[in-house]
């Protein structure tokens, strides 16, 4: 899924460019991340499909150039995560791939252990293959409380399957606060909600027959158009499904026997925010810098990110995210980082503020 435009990464990212199309580290955007790392899973290009915004079509096919055009999904409208997933299940349908694991990824994670990440998500595959009403998920093992994620409790009913071990579903929780989500890191039975599912093509579209007919039954009809190569009228099926996510037209519903959850220590993080990022690039004193030059003088535990040819200049201040581009500036305590999008929101209901989001 690479459609979405995330608010908490302002200014670097925006609505029209968000985070998956951005060089956060390293020389490749965290959409080609990710689309390296399926394609150590799928095996090739044409086993890969990606559901975006028109807006974002040129985007993704300038940075993905060993994708196929026609595995572009397009999503006119946006209408969250259980019509997009179904989209791709239904393009997937149309191949007569019914019987395949289908895997769901979102496009801007990082994973600092990778090499775990890409052997659970193929034995969760193998698993679904041989167990085809099952649904599997990703669970990342906490490293801290965080509050901006969704965790899944885990149960006692384990099984094992190529040295993964694959826990059943007590419960799902959505973001808690501090003290909830200490109170989750200590019980010890709680993982980080990835956003990566496995399925079986035909049990996904199945599940949504069961739980969400009026989104299945024009999955049907784009499924057909799919078939039927007439793909210019999707964009009108697609607009005129309800607005929905996966977890609550289908998770929520299912019998929890049927979902099991491989957890590992992925070293994931969805970068969600400046603090998230810190973590991962923040180098000496902080300071991570693309272009130009930061000075600190009686300063500590700051993060400069410098993206412009310009000179920052800290002098007696501490605990601050600083973000610099050619046209915005982002100066914010760490412990606030969560509170970015209200800045996004703000600007968006200005008539000058609006250029900048």
């Amino acid at each position: 899924m690479a459609g979405g435009g995330g608010t908490r990464l302002w200014p670097l990212s925006r609505d029209s460019y968000p985070k998956q199309f951005t060089q956060l580290f390293g020389n490749k955007t965290l959409l080609q991340h990710t689309f390296d790392r399926a394609l150590k899973i799928a095996g090739k290009p044409e086993n890969i499909v990606i559901t975006t915004r028109t807006a974002f079509v040129s985007e993704i096919r300038k940075q993905l150039k060993r994708l196929p055009a026609s595995n572009i999904l397009v999503e006119q409208v946006k209408r969250d995560t259980a019509p997009s997933i179904g989209m791709a299940a239904a393009f997937f349908a149309s191949k007569g791939k019914h019987d395949e694991a289908m895997i769901l990824m979102p496009s801007d994670p990082y994973f600092r252990n990778e090499k775990l990440f890409i052997r659970t998500v193929k034995a969760a595959g193998n698993f679904i293959e041989k167990n085809p009403s099952a649904t599997a998920m990703l669970g990342g093992v906490p490293t801290y409380p965080e509050t901006g994620y969704g965790y899944i409790e885990t149960g006692t009913d384990n099984k094992f399957f190529q040295g993964v071990e694959l826990s059943s579903v007590k419960s799902f929780r959505e973001k808690p606060n501090l003290v909830t989500a200490q109170q989750f890191i200590a019980q010890g039975n709680f993982v980080w909600n990835m956003g990566v599912y496995v399925w079986r093509v035909g049990t996904l579209l199945e599940l949504l027959h069961k739980f969400a007919p009026e989104i299945a039954k024009k999955l049907d009809k784009i499924e057909e158009l799919y078939r039927t190569k007439k793909t210019g009228a999707i964009g009108g099926v697609y607009e005129s499904m309800p607005k929905i996510s996966i977890d609550f037209a289908v998770t929520e519903h299912q019998n929890p026997a049927d979902i099991f959850v491989a957890r590992g220590d992925f070293g994931w993080s969805d970068i969600g925010h400046w603090g998230a990022l810190q973590e991962l690039v923040g180098g000496k004193d902080g300071l991570e810098m693309k272009k130009g030059v930061a000075a600190q003088i009686n300063s500590s535990n700051n993060f400069v990110y410098n993206t412009v040819e310009k000179a920052i200049g800290l002098v007696g201040v501490k605990d601050l995210i600083v973000i610099s581009t050619p046209d915005a500036l982002l100066v914010c305590n760490k412990n606030d980082v969560q509170d970015v999008k209200k800045i996004v929101e703000m600007l968006g209901a200005d008539k000058k503020g609006k250029k900048f989001i």
